[in-house]
């Protein structure tokens, strides 16, 4: 998929989304040998998680991933392809819908601290037990087949 037909697509989707469904976007990072996941360490929260968050108003989903990968793990990558939403409950009970991105590390080095978060490369077949939260491991057991057939 092209970035400008990608943006297309997420840029219209945004303001189709309820509004009072909390909207943000993430990432699933692959490195470059297709063998490690970069997680995201949160000590004020104890967890490890996708980089993700709030989209921004006027901010496409493909935008708000880019700035939220930057952010959280200093890293710069490339999409690969948009992977099906992840939707859950937060804390509050609000609707939380999360544009998950795969993509492929371009630059910079985890395993370092960025701002108060931690980032370390997990081997693809560890991901899910290092992933704190049932959702995420579920989402992640969930599009394992696609990232498999994206990154061969």
């Amino acid at each position: 998929m092209t970035a400008e037909a990608l943006s297309v697509h997420t840029t219209e989707r945004v303001f189709l989304m309820e509004k009072n469904t909390i909207k943000k976007a993430g990432a699933i990072i692959i490195n470059r040998e297709l063998k490690s996941v970069a997680l995201v360490f949160r000590p004020t929260k104890n967890d490890w998680t996708f980089p993700k968050g709030h989209i921004e108003r006027g901010e496409s989903e493909m935008d708000a991933m880019t700035r939220e990968v930057l952010e959280e793990t200093g890293m710069q990558v490339e999409i690969k392809s948009v992977l099906p939403d992840m939707e859950y409950l937060g804390g509050d009970n609000k609707s939380i819908s999360v544009r998950m991105f795969l993509t492929l590390f371009i630059q910079n080095n985890p395993g370092k601290k960025i701002g108060e978060e931690w980032v370390k490369w997990i081997p693809i077949n560890e991901v899910v037990k290092k992933l704190s939260y049932q959702n995420l491991q579920e989402y992640f057991t969930s599009v394992l087949a696609s990232i498999r057939n994206a990154i061969l």
